[in-house]
C-alpha cells in the first residue's frame, strides 16, 4: 500500500488528510473553498498537501471526496431546469405533499416548502398500473414522445408513476423513449432510487435526484479530469449519505445517494473514536464555517434512518441521521426588527468571509466575536496563512450589534458566541432528549474548525459526562472519509404481517437483492470479496413509521417480533405487544471492506510539563488565560480551565473550572466541575 487522501469540501474551507498506509503518519491541511468552481479548491488542496508531505501524486492508492455540492444546489435554489412526469391525475403530488405542516404546528407564519419542480414543469402521462401489477391503462408512448419534444430547454426529468416501486415497466419505457428522442435530457426514475410505497416520497426523491444530476455530473467529470492532469491515477470515490463510498461515475448516475456527504464523514470519524474509547454513546457536533451538524453515536455505532429530509424535500434513502443547522464560524450576527440578537442562518462563507479576514466582509460573525473575546490568536489562522484583523472585527460588532443594543463590545461578542452555541443546543436536544437519550448520560465529541470554540459551553449546559475534542478537529470529516467501505443498498417492499411471510419467499427476495448489490460493486471482479448484510423494516400495523431490525439468518417470526418490541421500547419508551407487527421492507447492504488504517499518534518533542503563553480572554469576566500549542502536548498532560489550545486548523476553549487530560491518541478529554461531581456522586 502507499498513501490515501481524504478531501472534504465545506462552504468555507476544504479540508485534507493524507495518510501513509505503512507508518500511519498523518498530514493535514486546509485551504479556502472555491464556491464558484468547487473543483479548484480540491485541486489546490491536493497539490498543497502532496507537496507538504513530499509525496508524488502517482503514489496515492486511494482518494475519497466528500462534498456539499449537491446539498448546496438545493440550498441556493440553483438554475437546473427540471420537469416531473407523473401518472395522469397526480400532477399535484409535490404540492399536496402530506397535507400537514412540519415543525411547530402553532407557528402562524409557517409556509410550506416550495416544490423543487415548479407546477408549470409537471407533465401528466396517460398510464396506470394498479397495486397488483395489472395494467389498467397502457402507457401512451406517442404522448411521451410528444412531451419529450415539447420540453425544450429542460435539462433533466424525474419520473414517478403509481406503484412503480414494485412494477417499474412503464417508468423504464419512458427512459428508453427519452434516450431515443431526447438523449440530451438526463432521466431519474423513482423505481431506480427507492422502493418506498409512498408516491409523494418517491416523487420528491426522484425530483431531488433530477435537480442536482446535471450540475453534479459536470462537477464530478471536471474534477476527475483535473485530478488526472496533476498525476492522481488511483481510484476516486465519494461519500454516500449511508456512510459508505461509491465511484464518481456511480454517484453522477444517482446523485441523491451522496446527500450530506461531508457531514456523514464527520459522524463516521466520531463513531470510530467512540469505538476506541470503549464504544461510547455520544453526541457528535461538527461545526464548520457555514453550518453545524449534530448526530448521535449509540455504543460506537452511528444511527441510521431510512428516510431523510433535505430542506423540505423528503428523500427516501438509507442515511446516517444528521441534523444540520445554519450556524457556523462564519454565521453572521444581526439584530432583528424586534431588537433581538440573532446569529445565522446567513454565512459570510469563504468569500468575502468574516470581517476580520480583511477580504471585504463587513458583517460581524462568530469568528469575529471569538477574536474580540481573545479566543483566537491575533497572529491568524492556519499557521498564519490567514491573517486576522481585530480592528475590523471590532468595528463590525460595534456597528451592527453593540451600538444598536447598547452593549459594550465584549458583551456583544460574548452574546454572539453564546447564541451560536444555543442554536446547536436546540439541535442536540432534538437528537437526544426527543429520542429518549438523557444528555447527562452521554459524552460529546466536538470537532470541525469551530467545534472547539462552542464545545465547552454546550457541555456545561447539557451536563454531558465528558467532552472529547479529537486530534486535528478541523479535519475530522476528511479523516472520516478514509475510514469507510464501499457500500450499496437495495430494498424491496413486502407489506405483510410477520406471521404471513413465507421463509422461502423471503430468502428468494434477499438473494435477488444481493445479486443486484454484487452487480453494482463487482466492477469486473468476481465479487468474492463482498459481504452482504440483511435487515427488515418493521412497524406496528397501522403505524406510519418503521424500525430497521437486523436479520441474522433463519426466519423465526416470534424472535423477530420480540426484537422489534424491544427496539421500539428502547427508541420510544414503550411497546405494545398486543398490536400485530408488519414487515414493510426487506433490505440488503453489500459491502467491500477497505483495509483499516492505524494512525500514528503525534509525538510531542519536549520534556516536562507543557509551558503555556498567556493572553486575556473573556468568560463573563476577563481572565489571564494560558495558551497551549497542541503539537507540544503529550498523553497524560493535564491542565485546568480557563485555557485555550491552539493548532493549525482549530482552537479549543476550556471554561473556568474545566479539567483537561490528553488521551493516548492525542484527543483532549474535558470534564467540568459539575459533571465530575455528578459522576462521583453516582458512584
Amino acid at each position: 500500500m502507499g498513501y490515501r487522501l481524504g478531501v472534504d469540501t465545506g462552504g468555507t474551507h476544504t479540508d485534507l488528510v493524507l495518510v501513509d498506509d505503512v507508518s500511519g503518519t498523518v498530514w493535514v491541511d486546509k485551504v479556502p473553498s472555491t464556491p464558484a468552481v468547487p473543483s479548484d479548491g480540491v485541486i489546490n488542496g491536493a497539490k498543497q498537501i502532496l507537496a507538504k508531505a513530499n509525496v508524488p501524486a502517482e503514489s496515492l492508492d486511494l482518494m475519497v471526496y466528500g462534498t456539499t455540492v449537491s446539498v448546496n444546489r438545493i440550498l441556493q435554489g440553483g438554475s437546473t431546469k427540471t420537469a416531473l412526469l407523473t401518472t395522469a391525475g397526480f400532477g399535484d403530488v409535490l404540492e399536496f405533499a402530506r397535507a400537514y405542516r412540519f415543525g411547530n404546528i402553532y407557528d402562524t407564519r409557517w409556509k410550506p416548502p416550495t416544490p423543487i419542480v415548479s407546477r408549470d414543469n409537471v407533465r401528466e402521462v396517460t398510464e396506470r398500473v394498479n397495486f397488483r401489477g395489472d395494467v389498467v391503462t397502457p402507457l401512451d408512448e406517442a404522448e411521451v414522445e410528444a412531451i419529450a419534444v415539447q420540453l425544450g430547454d429542460i435539462e433533466s426529468v424525474a419520473v414517478c408513476f403509481l406503484h412503480a416501486n414494485q412494477f417499474p415497466g412503464h417508468e423504464r419505457a419512458v427512459r428508453d423513449i427519452f434516450q431515443r428522442v431526447r438523449p440530451d435530457i438526463s432521466v431519474s426514475l423513482s423505481s431506480d432510487l427507492t422502493a418506498s410505497t409512498g408516491e409523494y416520497e418517491r416523487a420528491s426523491t426522484a425530483a431531488v435526484d433530477a435537480f442536482v444530476k446535471p450540475r453534479l455530473k459536470e462537477h464530478f467529470e471536471y474534477l476527475e479530469e483535473q485530478l488526472r492532469e496533476i498525476g492522481i491515477t488511483c481510484p476516486i470515490y465519494t461519500m454516500q449519505g449511508n456512510g459508505g463510498v461509491m465511484t464518481l461515475a456511480a454517484a453522477a448516475a444517482t446523485p441523491v445517494r451522496v446527500m450530506n456527504s461531508g457531514p456523514v464523514a464527520g459522524v463516521i470519524a466520531g463513531a470510530d473514536l467512540c469505538q476506541q474509547l470503549g464504544n461510547l454513546t455520544a453526541v457528535t457536533l461538527d461545526m464548520g464555517g457555514t453550518s453545524t451538524d449534530v448526530a448521535v453515536v449509540n455504543e460506537g455505532r452511528p444511527r441510521e434512518t431510512q428516510t431523510g429530509d433535505l430542506h423540505g424535500n423528503p428523500v427516501s434513502q438509507s442515511t446516517i441521521e444528521v441534523d444540520p443547522i445554519g450556524a457556523g464560524g462564519g454565521s453572521v450576527a444581526w439584530v432583528d426588527d424586534g431588537g433581538a440578537l440573532r446569529v445565522g442562518p446567513h454565512s459570510a462563507g469563504a468569500d468575502p468571509g468574516p470581517a476580520c479576514y480583511g477580504k471585504g466582509g463587513t458583517e460581524p460573525t462568530t469568528t469575529d466575536a471569538a477574536l474580540v473575546l481573545g479566543y483566537l490568536s491575533p497572529d491568524g489562522l492556519l499557521g498564519g496563512a490567514t491573517q486576522l484583523r481585530r480592528d475590523l472585527a471590532s468595528e463590525a460588532i460595534n456597528r451592527v450589534v453593540a451600538g444598536p443594543l447598547g452593549l459594550s463590545e465584549h458583551e456583544a461578542a460574548y452574546g454572539i458566541v453564546r447564541l451560536a452555541a444555543a442554536a446547536s443546543l436546540r439541535a442536540i436536544r432534538r437528537m437526544t432528549v426527543a429520542r429518549g437519550f438523557d444528555p447527562r448520560d452521554l459524552a460529546m465529541v466536538s470537532f470541525g474548525g469551530a467545534g472547539g470554540l462552542i464545545g465547552a459551553p454546550l457541555a456545561h449546559e447539557l451536563e454531558v459526562s465528558e467532552l472529547i475534542v479529537p486530534t486535528n478537529p478541523g479535519n475530522v470529516s476528511a479523516r472520516g472519509l478514509l475510514l469507510t467501505d464501499q457500500r450499496h443498498d437495495e430494498m424491496w417492499p413486502l407489506n405483510q404481517l410477520v406471521e404471513e411471510v413465507a421463509a422461502a419467499d423471503l430468502l428468494e427476495t434477499f438473494i435477488s437483492l444481493e445479486e443486484r448489490g454484487t452487480a453494482a460493486l463487482s466492477e469486473g471482479t468476481s465479487g468474492s470479496d463482498l459481504e452482504h448484510l440483511r435487515s427488515l423494516d418493521l412497524r406496528y400495523l397501522g403505524q406510519a413509521y418503521d424500525l430497521t431490525i437486523e436479520f441474522d439468518g433463519e426466519y423465526h417470526p416470534e424472535r423477530l417480533i420480540e426484537a422489534f418490541h424491544q427496539t421500539h421500547e428502547e427508541r420510544y419508551g414503550h411497546a405494545d405487544r398486543s398490536n400485530p407487527v408488519q414487515v414493510v421492507m426487506a433490505r440488503t447492504t453489500t459491502v467491500r471492506r477497505t483495509p483499516k488504517i492505524t494512525f500514528a499518534p503525534a509525538d510531542a518533542p519536549r520534556e516536562g510539563r507543557p509551558e503555556p503563553t498567556y493572553r486575556d480572554a473573556y468568560f463573563g469576566e476577563w481572565y489571564k488565560t494560558p495558551i497551549y500549542t497542541r503539537t507540544e502536548l503529550r498523553p497524560d498532560d493535564t491542565f485546568e480551565g480557563p485555557f485555550i489550545v491552539q493548532e493549525q486548523g482549530s482552537t479549543t476553549v476550556g471554561l473556568p473550572g474545566d479539567q483537561c487530560t490528553v488521551l493516548a491518541d492525542g484527543s483532549l478529554r474535558i470534564v467540568s466541575e459539575k459533571s465530575s461531581l455528578r459522576t462521583s456522586t453516582s458512584r
